[in-house]
């Protein structure tokens, strides 16, 4: 933040870029817009009847990724990826877990009106610090930005490399105890 202010749509979006860069160097553009995607609507595309069976599923099926701890997707709301292998080392049990994820969901909520005017007041800053970056497939997902698609997938590539199992957390909604333990592990790996 810069005097005290909010940081501006921009600002988030450039920082969110350069995290992605240097955290997942094998990303490709729609892994960077999935980042940006997340942080601006929360984990609501992930969230139906079935979310509980695909995350149990998930979390014994996957006991091992190469994905960090938590990813700070902060800037539009405190929101965290977090790695379901949190409750593989027994920090936090799968219905505590999900809880954490359901709450999360319920309090931050998708309005793609609001995205659509937040990708057109912010696409130019986003596919430009992509262009400098030379991030690999731009224009497949300029394409899809121009026709209004909705991406929420990794992509197959970031998939095979990263393996990544998460959810999107308020990092506020755990416990105290919960979160400084995530926090270790995390400044460890």
């Amino acid at each position: 933040m810069k005097n005290g202010l909010k940081p501006s749509d921009k600002e988030i979006v450039k920082r969110l870029v350069m995290q992605e860069h240097e955290m997942f160097p094998m990303a490709i553009a729609i892994d960077y817009y999935k980042s940006i995607y997340q942080a601006f609507n929360g984990p609501n595309h992930f969230f139906n009847k079935q979310s509980y069976n695909y995350l149990l599923n998930e979390i014994q099926n996957n006991p091992q990724n190469n994905y960090p701890v938590i990813v700070d997707l902060s800037g539009f709301h405190e929101l965290w990826r977090v790695n379901t292998i949190i409750v593989n080392q027994g920090i936090i049990s799968i219905d505590k877990f999900a809880d954490v994820h359901f709450a999360t969901c319920a309090r931050i909520g998708t309005n793609l009106d609001n995205w659509v005017a937040f990708k057109r007041d912010t696409s130019d800053t986003f596919f430009s610090l992509l262009d400098s970056l030379n991030v690999a497939e731009i224009q497949p997902l300029k394409d899809d930005f121009l026709n209004h698609v909705l991406l929420v997938n990794h992509s197959k590539k970031y998939h095979d490399y990263y393996n990544p199992h998460y959810r999107l957390i308020d990092p506020n909604l755990f416990s105290d105890k919960i979160k400084n333990e995530i926090l270790e592990i995390n400044k460890n790996n």
